[in-house]
């Protein structure tokens, strides 16, 4: 699912250039978008104790949630088609969803 503050309406354009480009595959276009109700992104609103916060922002995670969240660092304009941030932060999401997987 895709837990984010930014308007559907962007997240859809995001989605169907991401498969356009043959980035993702074309069910990423079906991917559930929650909406946080405030600033902070609680846990429990995702609906699932295994899942895995990948953001930009550290304000936007709960108190007392830390473990649930892996920080990237924030993606803004000018836009360099260099930027590897999310390759950096990969290993990190394998590590944690390969330790989610064995306690679950």
């Amino acid at each position: 699912m895709i837990y984010t503050s930014v308007s559907f309406e962007r997240v859809e354009a995001i989605c169907n250039l991401l498969v356009a480009e043959e980035i993702v595959p074309n069910w990423f276009r079906d991917v559930p978008v929650i909406r946080p109700e405030k600033t902070l992104k609680p846990k429990d609103a995702c609906g699932r104790e295994d899942a895995l916060l990948l953001d930009d922002q550290r304000a936007v995670i709960v108190p007392g949630e830390e473990e649930w969240a892996i920080l990237i660092p924030e993606f803004l304009p000018p836009y360099s088609a260099e930027d590897d941030a999310l390759d950096g932060v990969l290993d990190d999401i394998g590590a944690r969803a390969r330790s989610l997987a064995k306690s679950h």
